[in-house]
């Protein structure tokens, strides 16, 4: 009591929660708490067991326990010495010494039925209060990590046919895996190494997913005991996340096509990409400026053919209307000529003009459109721009692929599926990968 009456004090105030019935544990004890408990309470080897069945001796809860010796020598409790309280554990026994000091020392095994560890943890007494040991500066996975040679199963995805290698030497089963993530993850193992522990690897066919209720691949393994860790990485999802923990993500790993850039013509009009959209404003500004100039001076002309009173005949010939200079116009835009003609020095200067300037036009059309033709879109910067293009897609054939595209709910994702990859009617496009770069090689 005189401990509860101390955490009443705590900043921020504490929670404390008393649980009288300690044969009974009928509640799920939350997580991050600190769990008190007294050696010499009554029940208390029943509420170990009950607390044992249900991995409550696990992180991320934590115990400290106080004891009274009954000798001078650091040993682990009777009520305690029977489970297999492992490395991931938390617990603090509490020796009650004299003068209301404490010896403080935390419990652990390497193993199932192996031998007991003993960690100081420190002391506390009225004066000093709590005193930690230098080596409890450590965290406890950097204080445990020597695990002597002791055997932990790792588990890797191998799906290949690997028909003449040697399955007790596994380590060229999983370089020569065609999945680039086994490859990688086996520079991972040097953690072997850091824990002094002895690898033992164990292979499955798949990642893992529920099938008939029951998970299968690697994250089977771990469900089930055979495995510690996932030797090759995979995507979390949340069906997965009841039967593993995810660590840490050793590498960026994303899902993504591969595909050659479509020519500009295969997305676009061609025609009108030589030049942007304002250039083509000009241009038909001075198109229609142009014909109205040429007009004006062709009726100018006839103008002053008139006034100096020339042949009849000769005015006929020099007369133009609207339509022959349109065509004029048109044949100098098409570099195609005309037979029309303004025959007086300012017309011909102004038909130079036009002749001189569609033909530069002309020229770096032609020199753009020429460039274009061997050039790639790059307008397909998205999964929606990607659906609405008109390349055929395809997938390679992994579990995983399978797995998220037929369970997509994503509306892109899942129209990509139905549209492109597995339309109604047509066997789901799933190839292997060196299909695939083939096919690209042939469009």
């Amino acid at each position: 009591m005189k401990l509860i009456s101390q955490m009443v004090h705590f900043k921020p105030p504490k929670t404390i929660k008393f649980v009288n019935e300690r044969s009974n544990l009928k509640e799920e004890i939350p997580k991050d708490v600190l769990i008190v408990a007294d050696l010499n309470s009554q029940g208390i080897e029943r509420f170990f067991k009950q607390v044992y069945d249900k991995k409550i001796f696990n992180t991320p809860h934590r115990w400290l326990i106080f004891e009274d010796p009954t000798t001078k020598a650091v040993t682990v409790p009777a009520q305690l010495v029977n489970f297999d309280i492992l490395l991931n554990s938390d617990i603090i026994i509490a020796r009650r010494m004299a003068n209301e000091s404490f010896d403080m020392y935390m419990i652990y095994k390497r193993k199932a039925k192996g031998d007991w560890l003993i960690e100081h943890y420190g002391s506390w007494t009225r004066e000093f209060r709590l005193q930690k040991s230098k080596r409890m500066e450590l965290v406890i996975p950097l204080r445990r990590r020597d695990l002597a040679l002791q055997r932990v199963p790792a588990t890797f995805n191998i799906n290949d046919n690997f028909t003449g290698y040697d399955i007790k030497n596994p380590d060229p089963i999983i370089l020569n895996s065609r999945h680039s993530v086994t490859r990688w993850a086996f520079y991972l193992l040097d953690i072997y190494d850091f824990l002094n522990a002895t690898r033992v690897t164990v292979f499955s066919n798949h990642w893992g997913y529920v099938i008939n209720g029951t998970m299968n691949g690697i994250v089977g393994t771990l469900a089930r005991g055979e495995a510690e860790f996932g030797g090759t990485p995979v995507f979390i999802t949340q069906e997965r996340m009841v039967y593993c923990h995810y660590l840490v993500n050793p590498a960026k790993t994303t899902l993504q096509f591969v595909f050659r850039g479509p020519p500009l013509s295969y997305e676009n009009n061609l025609f009108v990409l030589p030049f942007t959209g304002g250039v083509w404003c000009v241009l038909s500004v001075f198109v229609v400026f142009m014909t109205v100039v040429i007009y004006v001076n062709a009726r100018w002309e006839r103008k002053k053919l008139e006034i100096l009173d020339y042949d009849k005949e000769k005015i006929i010939a020099w007369n133009l209307n609207l339509s022959d200079v349109t065509l004029m116009v048109i044949g100098a835009v098409s570099q195609q000529g005309t037979y029309t003609e303004l025959r007086g020095p300012i017309g011909r200067a102004v038909t130079f003009i036009l002749l001189l300037a569609f033909l530069f036009l002309f020229t770096a059309y032609s020199a753009n459109i020429v460039a274009l033709l061997q050039s790639t879109s790059k307008q397909i910067r998205t999964l929606q721009d990607l659906l609405n293009s008109k390349l055929e897609l395809g997938a390679e054939n992994t579990a995983y692929n399978i797995h998220f595209f037929t369970t997509a709910t994503e509306p892109t994702r899942k129209a990509i599926y139905e549209q492109k990859i597995a339309p109604r009617g047509v066997k789901p496009k799933f190839m292997p990968v060196e299909e695939g770069v083939q096919r690209m090689q042939k469009v």
